[in-house]
């Protein structure tokens, strides 16, 4: 999985893409905090990924396999 862009991805071990999703970006204008905000690796917890990023207000939980 990678979460870059605005985007997480899921890749096969041949690195073809098996899904994408998009997150919601929250405008520069609307939160300018954003900016204070760092990328960080995401959080394993059992079989649940948990993943955020900058300007975006929502963190994704996914199931890892």
């Amino acid at each position: 999985m990678a979460t870059l862009g605005g985007v997480t991805l899921a890749m096969t071990a041949d690195g073809d893409v098996s899904w994408i999703r998009k997150h919601i970006a929250i405008p520069a204008e609307d939160d300018p905090r954003w900016i204070l905000q760092t990328y960080e690796p995401p959080l394993v917890a059992g079989e649940r990924v948990f993943v955020a990023q900058p300007g975006m207000r929502a963190v994704e939980c996914l199931e890892s396999k």
